[in-house]
C-alpha cells in the first residue's frame, strides 16, 4: 500500500512552512531595517571623550597637494607642505576601534616616489607613526591607528 500522494504532499507543505516562517522573520526587511538602525546608533555614537591629538606630518619630497581626511574633515585644509613638515592640534574622540583616516597626495610627473609619515599623538595615549609611499604622481591610501589597553 502506497499511501495517498495528495497527503504526503501536503505533509511535505507544512513542514516547509514551519521551517519558512521563522527564517522570513530572520531575513525579512523589516528585521534587517531593525538591525541596522541598532547598528547605526552603535557605531554613532564615540565611546570616549574627546582628545587633543598632536599631529605630525613629514613628506620626502614636496607634495602639489596633500589632504589627511579624518571623516570629511581635510585636517591639512591651508596648511603648506614647502618645508616637508607640518604639525598641528585636532581635537576629537578616539574610540575603541582607533582612528582610520583617509591620505590623499599628488606630486609632480617627474617627482620620485615618495614618503609620507604621520605620527599621531592624543593626550594620554601612545603615540603611532604609520608611513606611506607614493605610487609614481599619486598616493590614496588609509591610516589606522589602534590602542589597546
Amino acid at each position: 500500500m502506497r499511501g495517498y500522494p495528495p497527503f504526503h504532499i501536503l505533509l511535505v507543505l507544512v513542514f516547509a512552512g514551519i521551517i519558512a516562517w521563522p527564517l522570513l522573520h530572520l531575513t525579512g526587511k523589516e528585521g534587517a531595517r531593525m538591525h541596522a538602525s541598532e547598528n547605526h546608533e552603535e557605531l554613532a555614537a564615540p565611546t570616549e571623550a574627546a582628545r587633543q591629538i598632536a599631529v605630525t606630518v613629514r613628506v620626502s619630497h614636496p607634495p602639489r597637494s596633500l589632504k589627511l581626511f579624518a571623516g570629511d574633515r581635510d585636517l591639512l585644509a591651508g596648511a603648506s607642505m614647502a618645508a616637508g613638515v607640518v604639525s598641528l592640534d585636532v581635537e576629537m574622540p578616539v574610540t575603541k576601534d582607533g582612528l582610520e583616516w583617509r591620505l590623499e597626495g599628488e606630486w609632480p610627473e617627474a617627482s620620485p616616489d615618495a614618503a609620507v609619515s604621520v605620527t599621531v599623538e592624543p593626550d594620554g595615549l601612545e603615540g603611532r607613526t604609520e608611513t606611506r609611499w607614493s605610487g609614481g604622481a599619486l598616493l590614496e591610501s588609509f591610516l589606522v591607528y589602534v590602542w589597546t589597553e
